[in-house]
């Protein structure tokens, strides 16, 4: 009779150990599939985050004159800011601002302008950071010169 209830604690104790075991498998299980979801759900905020980026470069952080990504950021008395080159090219022409017509009185390089572009560029597709290299290049007089990254060549100006 003591061997009988000791049988049947242990299978009790053993039924208990398995039926505790498989919960923890399928609470583990849980986990992994919740882990797995929140890394495609992170992937996709950071996409989201560098095409914002993109989207706010491209709009605030462009040239009105060329419609690039500014390279050496100048502002104007009027808080205006363009590309050097472009602003000493319609300065041949005219000494007022592009977009206000503002006469031009004082020019402002604008480090912080061109360190955020700095920092940013290399989170930008291929393509675009080729096309700008290719510009700074065009613009330094280097026309086809790929082997200037753009920021060696910002330094440039």
């Amino acid at each position: 009779m003591l061997k009988e209830k000791e049988e049947s604690l242990r299978t009790e104790l053993l039924s208990g150990l398995q039926n505790e075991l498989q919960t923890l498998e399928a609470q583990n299980m849980s986990l992994e599939q919740e882990l797995e979801s929140t890394a495609v759900a992170t992937k996709y905020a950071r996409e989201e985050v560098v095409e914002s980026v993109s989207g706010v470069l491209e709009n605030e952080l462009q040239c009105s004159i060329c419609n690039e990504l500014l390279i050496t950021a100048i502002t104007l008395n009027c808080s205006h800011t363009f590309c050097k080159y472009c602003i000493d090219r319609w300065k041949k022409n005219k000494q007022e601002c592009p977009n206000c017509r503002a006469s031009i009185t004082s020019e402002t390089r604008s480090l912080v302008v061109d360190n955020f572009i700095e920092k940013i560029v290399p989170t930008l597709s291929e393509e675009m950071k080729k096309k700008r290299a290719d510009i700074v290049a065009e613009r330094k007089g280097g026309i086809g010169n790929h082997s200037l990254t753009p920021e060696v060549s910002m330094e440039i100006f």
